[in-house]
């Protein structure tokens, strides 16, 4: 058995690294409403300060309300939310307030001003620390606070 993995093109080369935990990153936007973000590309960076970096398509509503409000809460669903994760990732939240049509249990954080997802197993409350360009995408480093 062949141990390594030859790919005939980069298309998709990311294949290679899943599955990995996928996160809901809530954010507050520009429009005063809150938006859900499903994130596979994260993980965490460092232990002090302990902080998680998150890549985001700069194409997606989420880039834009972590432009304008650099908090968010990174919360990890348990897999019976599997369907609401599949669907938070399939409309925008600039065009559907995703909150109130998939119906999210939200509560308040206390370090940050955007709220934690109720149903989630955790929720970690962060603040940018650092972002970087790369690509297509910008990946933010959280400090978790």
């Amino acid at each position: 058995m062949e141990r390594f993995v030859r790919l005939e093109s980069m298309e998709g080369f990311y294949r290679t690294l899943h599955p990995s935990l996928t996160v809901v990153l809530i954010t507050k936007c520009p429009n005063g409403r809150l938006n859900a973000m499903p994130a596979s590309w994260n993980m965490p960076v460092a232990e002090e300060p302990p902080s998680v970096a998150v890549s985001v398509y700069r194409g997606t509503y989420t880039f834009q309300c972590l432009e304008h409000h650099p908090e968010a809460t990174i919360n990890v669903p348990h897999s019976g939310l599997a369907d609401v994760v599949y669907w938070l990732g399939s409309v925008s939240g600039k065009d559907v307030d995703k909150v109130s049509r998939f119906g999210l249990r939200l509560e308040p954080s206390e370090r940050v001003s955007v709220p934690r997802w109720s149903d989630a197993v955790a929720s970690l409350e962060a603040r940018v620390s650092s972002k970087i360009d790369v690509g297509e995408s910008t990946v933010y480093a959280f400090e978790v606070l």
